[in-house]
């Protein structure tokens, strides 16, 4: 089984809640009220984004350097930057097949 990790933003909106995109994959956007929900959401969105481009319709795109994004302001509320290891902890949980 293929194992996929890309780097994911979640942006703390005015309104309240999260929106979470994937610069690797600009299809592949969700929200989320919670931080903690917001992973879950991450999570699902990215699986089934990568489970549409199999079949041979596409291939993943390779993922860039999750490094060379840099927070641009102060955590707002409970976002911390330190649980981004959990999208992964929650993707290994699940079953993507190899593309």
């Amino acid at each position: 089984m293929a194992k996929y990790v890309y780097p994911a933003v979640f942006t703390h909106e005015a309104e309240g809640g999260y929106s979470i995109t994937f610069p690797d994959l600009p299809d592949c956007a969700t929200s989320a009220e919670t931080l903690e929900e917001g992973i879950e959401m991450a999570a699902d969105a990215l699986c089934l984004i990568l489970y549409d481009m199999g079949g041979g319709r596409s291939r993943p795109p390779e993922p860039s350097d999750g490094r060379e994004y840099r927070l641009r302001r102060k955590p707002v509320g409970d976002a911390n930057p330190l649980r981004h290891h959990r999208i992964s902890e929650v993707l290994t949980t699940r079953a993507v097949k190899r593309l």
